[in-house]
């Protein structure tokens, strides 16, 4: 056990570091080799094992990583965030790491609509879904993409993971160049509020277009006002960060969620939350400095998102979080956890 986790370990080291050009060609060939395989993966126990059905074409990390590490903020961020009964949208869901935590975090009355306009990974979605037991919020896909407008758009398919898909006016580097482009349809926020039941929470990772998916959405962001969680690209940084303060919103990095300290600018990982809704976290959690740039979070209890267990919970790295009763390796408190169990079956 203890060498088939050294394994593990060592895989996901040597795929997440700086490759020279032998690792990326057996990246290229693992990808290329495993590509219509499908694993059944487990979420951590702090989301009751729940079962996400992964492929090497969304990216090896899903493969060579234990799940509850391949990104922590975002679940840390479903845990912090969804409540019981609530409504998330999960815009850019690629295989549901989000739409699944949530759907364990709002219960039998909650509801997690998954965004995702290509189509090879929205069946990965729906048999995700399908695996899940009535004690979860139902998961309904929507294989489409979200935009500034309801239209037809160009929607580029990367060579490399597709989890770096995107609208063909974006995407990153990251995507090894366009393997095809299809054409999907399109709606905007406020169109799409007119069709589906009102969210508590969004989550938005669309690889560069997060501006274009949020401007001039005026009924979403000054009357239904949810909570937004939201990958924000260096480019984008600084318009996000005008257009959301100018919805009284508050910006929170979530990478540092545990902290609840208020940011004056959006950050890669960011959560904003309206004024009106900072209970959303917890009591006496928000600290402000909006001067200085400097503070003091506070420490305070979280359930574990890796084992369940209700203690304080200190950041100091996203992949390390020391708890009062122990100090674990989220790694190990992952695997521990059987997230890491992966049963290998063949799609069609």
């Amino acid at each position: 056990m203890g060498e088939a986790r050294d394994f593990h370990e060592s895989l996901a080291l040597m795929i997440s570091r700086p490759a020279p050009d032998w690792e990326r060609m057996l990246r290229r060939l693992l990808e290329r080799s495993t590509k219509w395989l499908v694993f059944r993966r487990r979420l951590p126990g702090g989301f009751e094992n729940a079962v996400l059905y992964v492929t090497p074409v969304a990216g090896l990390r899903y493969i060579f990583t234990p799940i509850g590490n391949v990104d922590p903020p975002l679940l840390m961020a479903a845990r912090t965030l969804v409540r019981r009964g609530d409504v998330i949208w999960d815009i850019g869901a690629n295989v549901g790491l989000f739409s699944l935590a949530a759907a364990v975090c709002a219960g039998d009355h909650g509801q997690v609509i998954a965004f995702e306009p290509d189509a090879w990974i929205a069946q990965l979605l729906r048999r995700t879904s399908g695996a899940q037991p009535i004690a979860h919020a139902r998961i309904t896909v929507v294989p489409i993409a979200v935009a500034s407008e309801v239209s037809l758009r160009s929607f580029s398919i990367a060579v490399r993971s597709r989890a770096c898909n995107a609208l063909s006016e974006y995407g990153s580097t990251q995507m090894g160049g366009v393997e095809e482009q299809h054409v999907v349809a399109a709606f905007n926020l406020d169109w799409l509020l007119s069709k589906l039941p009102i969210p508590d929470v969004i989550k938005i990772d669309v690889e560069g277009a997060e501006l274009e998916v949020l401007s001039k959405q005026v009924r979403m962001l000054h009357d239904v006002r949810p909570v937004i969680v939201c990958e924000v690209g260096r480019k984008t940084a600084d318009e996000i960060t005008k257009l959301l303060k100018s919805a009284s919103y508050c910006l929170f990095d979530g990478e540092i969620l545990t902290k609840a300290q208020i940011v004056n600018r959006a950050t890669r990982n960011t959560i904003a939350i309206p004024e009106e809704k900072k209970h959303r976290l917890p009591r006496h959690s928000v600290s402000e400095n909006r001067r200085s740039g400097q503070g003091h979070g506070r420490e305070r209890d979280l359930p574990c998102i890796c084992c369940s267990t209700s203690a304080p919970i200190r950041p100091a790295l996203s992949s390390d979080f020391s708890h009062s009763h122990k100090t674990i390796e989220r790694s190990r408190c992952s695997l521990n956890s059987r997230s890491s169990t992966a049963i290998v079956t063949p799609t069609y």
